[in-house]
C-alpha cells in the first residue's frame, strides 16, 4: 500500500468515526449531532505559529487566527458548515488556522445562530450582519473575501447576494468548499454516489429543523435556485467521493452562465470537506495551498 493510500484510509476512516459515534446512541437527536461533531471536530490539531483573538463586527463575537506577528492586510471570513444546527468557530480552528497561514491572511470565524433553537432566516440573517459589520470596522473589501464549507456555502452565498441587493460593496473573491447549496438535494449524486459524511436520509432531520416547512427550492434559501449575477470570482472545491459533487458541477454551470468567473475543482477520490484533514492528508494541504492562491490572484 502507497501513502497516499494510507492517508486516504485514514481520512475515511475519521469520516466513519464520526458516524460510528451517532450510530453508537439511541435515538439520536440534533443536540446529540452538535456535541459529537464538536467532540469530533477538535481532535485535528492546530498548525504552530499563529495567533487567535476576537473580533465583533455588529456586536457579534467571532473568534479569528492570523499567523504570527503584524495583522497581515487581507481578511477572509470563513463561514462553517454543520448542516445548519452543529459547529462553532473553534470546531473549524485547525482549517482556518491553515488557511490563514497559507494565504497570510486574518480569517474571521463566523457565528451564527443554529437550529434547531433558531430556525430560517436566523443562520443568513446573522451572517449577512457579520459581513456588513466588517465592512463597519473599515476593512477593505478589495482585501476581503468570503469563504465557507458545507451548510456554510449556502451562507456565503445567501450573504454576497444580500449585500449585491443592498448596494453594499462585495468581497474580492469568494470560495465554497464541499458545497450543500441545493437544499432540495435534487441531484442524482445523492443517490449514486456512497458518501461516508452524509445522504439525503441523514440530512432531512436537520433540514427540517431548520426550515420549518419553508420551500427548499426557495431562491432566498437555496442560492443555488438564486440569481448569481454580478458575484465576484468563485473557487469551488468539492470531493468527487461526496453527494454534493452534482449540484457543485451544476452550480459552476449556473454561475457561469451569468456571468461569474467559476473556478471549479473536483478532487479525486476525496471525502466531504476532507480540508479537516490538512493535518495528515496531503491533498487536503494541496486545497488550502489552493485556497491562498485564488485569493491572492483576486485582490482588487
Amino acid at each position: 500500500m502507497t501513502d497516499r493510500e494510507t492517508q486516504l484510509q485514514r481520512a475515511f476512516r475519521k469520516c466513519e468515526e464520526l458516524i460510528s459515534s451517532f450510530s453508537a446512541i439511541k435515538n439520536p437527536g440534533l443536540y446529540d449531532g452538535r456535541r459529537l461533531f464538536a467532540i469530533w471536530a477538535r481532535q485535528f490539531p492546530t498548525p504552530k505559529g499563529v495567533s487567535t483573538s476576537f473580533v465583533y463586527p455588529k456586536c457579534l463575537p467571532c473568534l479569528t487566527v492570523k499567523p504570527d506577528g503584524p495583522t497581515p492586510a487581507r481578511t477572509i471570513l470563513h463561514i462553517h458548515g454543520g448542516a445548519f444546527a452543529s459547529g462553532n468557530g473553534s470546531d473549524f480552528l485547525a482549517m482556518a488556522a491553515a488557511i490563514a497561514l497559507a494565504a497570510d491572511a486574518r480569517v474571521v470565524l463566523a457565528e451564527y445562530r443554529l437550529a434547531p433553537e433558531h430556525a430560517y432566516p436566523a443562520g443568513p440573517d446573522d451572517c449577512f450582519n457579520i459581513y456588513e459589520g466588517l465592512l463597519d470596522l473599515d476593512i477593505d473589501p478589495s482585501k476581503l473575501f468570503i469563504s465557507g464549507d458545507s451548510a456554510g456555502a449556502t451562507l456565503v452565498l445567501l450573504t454576497m447576494i444580500r449585500a449585491r441587493d443592498a448596494g453594499l460593496p462585495l468581497p474580492a473573491a469568494a470560495s465554497i468548499l464541499s458545497p450543500w447549496v441545493d437544499l432540495s438535494m435534487s441531484s442524482d449524486t445523492y443517490v449514486t454516489v456512497k458518501d461516508p459524511m452524509a445522504t439525503r436520509e441523514s440530512l432531512q432531520p436537520y433540514l427540517a429543523a431548520y426550515l420549518k416547512g419553508r420551500d427548499a427550492t426557495d431562491p432566498a434559501v437555496s442560492p443555488f435556485f438564486a440569481d448569481l449575477a454580478g458575484l465576484p470570482p468563485l473557487l469551488i472545491q468539492v470531493g468527487s467521493e461526496e453527494v454534493f459533487v452534482g449540484e457543485s458541477e451544476a452550480l459552476a454551470v449556473k454561475a457561469k452562465a451569468a456571468g461569474v468567473t467559476v473556478t471549479l475543482d473536483i478532487a479525486e477520490g476525496m471525502p466531504h470537506i476532507w480540508h479537516l484533514f490538512a493535518s495528515f492528508l496531503p491533498e487536503a494541504q494541496q486545497a488550502i495551498q489552493r485556497i491562498a492562491g485564488f485569493f491572492r490572484t483576486n485582490i482588487r
